[in-house]
C-alpha cells in the first residue's frame, strides 16, 4: 500500500504543477485582456476556452479553481 500512496502523491503533485502552469497562462491572457479593455468572462468560461470545451479533462476543475481564486484576489 505504501507504494500506491507514493505513486498517488506523485501523480497529484504533477497534476497540481500542470494546473498551476495552465492557470498562469490563462491569468496572463486575462492581464492582456485588461490592458486592451476587453470584456472578461468568468473563470469557468476562460478555462473552458483554453481546454477547447473539453470539461472532462482531469485538470479542468483544478484550473478553474486556481483562476477563480486569482480573479477574486485581483478583484476581476
Amino acid at each position: 500500500m505504501k507504494k500506491v500512496k507514493l505513486f498517488e502523491s506523485f501523480i497529484n503533485e504533477n497534476s497540481r504543477k500542470e494546473a498551476e502552469k495552465i492557470a498562469d497562462q490563462i491569468t496572463g491572457h486575462i492581464q492582456d485582456m485588461i490592458n486592451n479593455d476587453e470584456e472578461i468572462d468568468g473563470a469557468y468560461y476562460l478555462v473552458k476556452d483554453y481546454f477547447e470545451g473539453d470539461t472532462r479533462d482531469p485538470l479542468f476543475n483544478m484550473v478553474v479553481d486556481l483562476v477563480d481564486k486569482w480573479m477574486k484576489k485581483n478583484k476581476i
